[in-house]
């Protein structure tokens, strides 16, 4: 019996170790003075302000309230971060028939023709995360980023059923781009709420809340845009409600 015992203890140990990606990320903190690309970088996006324009709302998890940012170094080929945006999270506009135009990500460390591209994925979810199966929405394949922020026009409409969203940017090969979470955080400057940033370890599978990776212990959240337009029909109060809560992701 024990034995038994022992021998499951050992397996449970083993899948949990071979679920965890041994990864060491470095990071550094840089100031984040301004929003938009700098004066003479690559303008692959526009002016962010101009991008956030869903009628429905525009939301995103991050907060650079103390004007900087954690930087990460690069990851391995297909790895990648996500962000995940839930209606049943207090996101009303994520609902079946509204239209995700456009999501924004982020990149630092990139130069241009250089191959540093990144696929960027659109993906349906049950709320824990991980990408469902045949969850593929629609995908920005083979973007070559500028520093800052960069566009991935959809124009996807919610399937029915669909209550959680993720936004998720991986490496495609080439030498990796950086990216970059919000932080470091005081009382009045904190992430907001639950795990919504998580990364993807293609070797092992792994889908794990940042925080659980992050070497700053902490659930810092990696700087996306969800842009959603609501459908011909979507009533006042809601895309009201929508742009009202947006102001605040």
């Amino acid at each position: 019996m024990k034995k038994n015992l022992l021998m499951s203890v050992l397996a449970v140990l083993a899948v949990a170790a071979l679920a965890v990606p041994a990864l060491a990320i470095d990071h550094f903190l840089i100031k984040e003075s301004q929003g938009d690309n700098p004066a003479g970088a690559p303008p692959p996006c526009g002016p962010i302000s101009a991008q956030r324009n869903g009628n429905c709302a525009n939301y995103r998890w991050y907060n650079v309230c103390s004007g900087y940012i954690w930087v990460f170094s690069a990851i391995p080929k297909d790895d990648g971060y996500g962000t995940l945006f839930c209606n049943t999270d207090g996101l009303p506009c994520v609902y079946p028939g509204n239209t995700v135009k456009r999501v924004v990500t982020y990149y630092r460390n990139v130069v241009p023709n250089y191959g540093q591209t990144v696929d960027v994925f659109l993906q349906s979810d049950d709320g824990d995360g991980c990408k469902d199966v045949g969850s593929d929405l629609a995908s920005d394949l083979n973007l070559d980023p500028g520093l800052r922020w960069n566009c991935s026009n959809f124009g996807t409409v919610i399937p029915p059923g669909v209550k959680c969203l993720i936004v998720k940017s991986t490496h495609d090969g080439g030498s990796s781009p950086t990216w970059a979470t919000d932080g470091p955080f005081t009382a009045v400057c904190d992430p907001n709420g639950n795990d919504h940033s998580y990364y993807y370890n293609f070797a092992s599978g792994a889908c794990l809340p940042w925080r659980l990776i992050s070497p700053t212990g902490r659930g810092d959240n990696f700087l996306t845009h969800l842009i959603i337009d609501g459908t011909p029909n979507t009533s006042t109060e809601p895309t009201t409600w929508g742009n009202i809560k947006g102001l605040y992701r």
